[in-house]
């Protein structure tokens, strides 16, 4: 009888069986708080990032057009800065040999005599625009050119940009001088 040992194991008797296949009601009321308190705070966030870009909307395309509008003045300061070419701004236009450049109701123009010789539009944004000759270092060399466009606050607001003339040079600065 005492020969051969049998080993044999003996299972404990669970008093309580710990089958957790779920959440507690409190687990669950946490995880939806942390949630309640995120998206609080994203669609606080998203509200405050929508008010900022549509306050800078306009400014944006005011700056935008400002761009285009330098690129084209550029482009017609080039064309006719050729050797002999006579610049004068006077009363805030400027005037290259018989031809008038000036900007109104969103549009540049060169006006040669009577009639309009360039026309380039699509300025909308931009409410005004100045020529002065920049006086210094550089005299008769530099155009200085202001365009003014007013923000929803009834605020104006400028840009200035310079252009040097390479040939060409500004003879007179009546009214138009910095």
């Amino acid at each position: 009888m005492y020969g051969k040992m049998v080993n044999k194991t003996v299972e404990k008797p669970n008093k309580v069986k710990n089958n957790k296949r779920g959440f507690t009601l409190v687990e669950l009321a946490i995880v939806m708080g942390i949630l309640v308190i995120v998206t609080g705070i994203t669609v606080s966030f998203s509200v405050l990032m929508r008010d900022l870009t549509a306050d800078n909307r306009d400014e944006y395309a005011f700056l935008e057009d400002h761009s285009e509008f330098k690129e084209e003045f550029g482009s017609l300061i080039a064309e006719n800065d050729v050797s002999g070419s006579e610049f004068t701004v006077k009363n805030g236009d400027l005037l290259i040999g018989e031809k008038t450049v000036k900007f109104s109701g969103g549009t540049l123009l060169v006006i040669n005599g009577n009639q309009v010789e360039k026309r380039v539009a699509g300025f909308d944004k931009i409410d005004s625009v100045t020529f002065k000759v920049v006086e210094g270092k550089n005299e008769n060399k530099l155009i200085k050119c202001t365009t003014q466009h007013t923000n929803e606050d009834g605020v104006p607001v400028k840009i200035s940009f310079v252009i040097s003339l390479r040939c060409g040079e500004i003879l007179t600065t009546e009214g138009g001088g910095v």
